[in-house]
């Protein structure tokens, strides 16, 4: 997957893409003879659910990577900034005043921006 800049455009197109689609849960239904192609059929009552449904779909591939790509980058700034405060031993207040540049820095290193 190639890396796709974390912009509020594209994390608003998931969301909106995720809105439109119908309520879950889904099911998914295998049919055929192994090592035929599948066929995909999503079945609404109107036109317009089923197109915003196959959006749905057609994007996950690129969606769900990114997404899970995003989740792993906080999680470590999230590690990083628990090292920090772990090796501090001593009060939130204290952490911030004493480490806060050392909690930009962590951050920096797994989410970007400045030092």
């Amino acid at each position: 997957m190639s890396e796709q800049p974390v912009t509020p455009d594209r994390v608003a197109e998931i969301q909106q893409r995720a809105d439109a689609a119908t309520d879950g849960p889904w099911v998914a239904h295998w049919w055929g003879i192994e090592g035929e192609s599948v066929n995909v059929l999503v079945v609404q009552d109107d036109y317009e659910s089923s197109r915003q449904d196959f959006e749905f779909i057609a994007h996950a591939r690129e969606d769900v990577p990114f997404l899970l790509a995003e989740l792993a980058r906080y999680q470590a700034a999230v590690q990083a900034v628990r090292g920090v405060a772990e090796t501090a031993e001593t009060s939130p207040s204290e952490i911030a005043r004493n480490y806060g540049g050392y909690l930009r820095e962590a951050l920096a290193e797994h989410l970007g921006g400045e030092r």
